[in-house]
Order: structure tokens, then sequence, then C-alpha cells
């Protein structure tokens, strides 16, 4: 177990000093923190046995009786390390097998995956998150930016946008804007059927544009403010 531990500890170390290259790898960075955070705490429950065992040593010489207290101790610390073992151990199996794993989507293919144009964002993202588990979709950019499309519509965009990705829409939208007759921030963006034309973008009001003004991509234009 010590050597196990050991081992992670070092092996996440070394990611965590690489993790600008897993940014745009979604979940990488998180999920390689909390093994690495794990893997770390493997020590301290080692000092947490030897002080166990300290204490368990100090009983009478040649007893077999141990206190509550120290059982209590030992059984605690027990339940920490096989804690710990499952976390590095479920941690790094879903780390090596994206490594090993198909290629990572590429966000316009990823909201094509959830009947969403994948337009909706700029081409010039630098990277972007997705959570399956909690659908939480974060996308970064390097600056405040702003794209026109071709049905004269304009989204702006903050230098990270944070939703919820579920099919056909996003919600819960942070750091996306839009005009209707001043800026206003979009709160959700979805289509309005599965078979709809219409993309219908949550700005105070519901406004409907049509969807294929966002099937492609377009490069965003850098703004003093979002």
């Amino acid at each position: 177990m010590r050597a196990e531990l050991t081992f992670l500890h070092n092996s996440f170390t070394s990611a965590l000093k690489q993790k600008t290259q897993f940014t745009s790898f979604p979940g990488w960075r998180a999920e390689i923190e909390t093994t690495h955070s794990a893997a770390k705490s493997g020590p301290q429950l080692r000092r947490r046995m030897e002080k166990a065992m300290v204490k368990m040593g100090s009983i009478k010489s040649g007893s077999f009786w141990l206190s509550k207290k120290a059982k209590e101790e030992f059984n605690n610390i027990t339940q920490d390390l096989t804690t710990v073992s499952n976390v590095v151990e479920e941690k790094a199996k879903w780390i090596f097998d994206k490594l090993k794993g198909k290629p990572l989507r590429s966000l316009p293919d990823l909201l094509r995956e959830y009947n969403l144009p994948p337009g909706l964002f700029p081409t010039n993202i630098t990277a972007y998150e997705y959570d399956e588990i909690k659908s939480r979709l974060t996308v970064h950019l390097p600056f405040a930016c702003e794209v026109s499309f071709k049905d004269s519509s304009v989204l702006r965009y903050a230098p990270r946008v944070k939703c919820i990705l579920l099919k056909g829409k996003l919600i819960g939208i942070e750091g996306m804007k839009t005009k209707v007759l001043v800026w206003v921030k979009v709160t959700s963006a979805a289509v309005e059927g599965s078979k709809s034309e219409k993309l219908s973008f949550t700005a105070g009001v519901k406004k409907s544009r049509p969807k294929d003004a966002y099937v492609v991509p377009r490069e965003a234009v850098r703004i003093e403010e979002f």
C-alpha cells in the first residue's frame, strides 16, 4: 500500500506540473487534482497509524487487552486507508483509460452530439471542460469577445462561459450576452424541437432566431469589456 501511494503521489505531482496540457481536455484537470489529493493523504494516514501503534505499544507488557479508544482509532484509520485506496484506484483508472482511449471530441462535435448548432461558440476558444455526470460545460476564451452571425445577430462572450449542457439546450448560462436594443445577459439557448429550424435565446425575453445562422463556428473579435 505504501509503495503504491508513493508511486501515485509522484506520478500525479509530475502531471500537475504539466497541467496546462490538460486544460483542453474535458474534466482532466479536476480528476488529476482529486487523485493527487487522495494520493497525498496516504502519508498522513500512515502517521496516524504509527501514533495509534505507539498508543497500543504503551499498554502494559504481556497484556492482550486493548483500550476502547485505541481500538476505535485503529478501526477509523483502517477505514480511511481503504477509502483512499479506492479513490486513487478509481481516479487513476479513469485518467489512464482516457490516455489510451479514443480521441477527445472538439467543442463543435460535442454540441452536435447534443443536437445544438456547432457555431454557438467561436473558433478561437482556448479550451473547454465538460463534466458528463453533472452536465456542466465550461468554455475558456483568451479574452472578452463577440461574434456577428449571418442573420445580423451578435453574441458576446466573457473569457469564461459556464452553463449546463442538455439535449438540445444550454441552461443556466453565465458569461454570454446578446443585443436586444441594449446588451442583455443570455440565460439559455435551446432548439425549439428535434426537427425545428429555430434556435431560441432567453435574454429577459425569449427570442427565436434561424438555427442555420449558427451552424458554422466563426472567429470572434476582441472587445474591451464584456
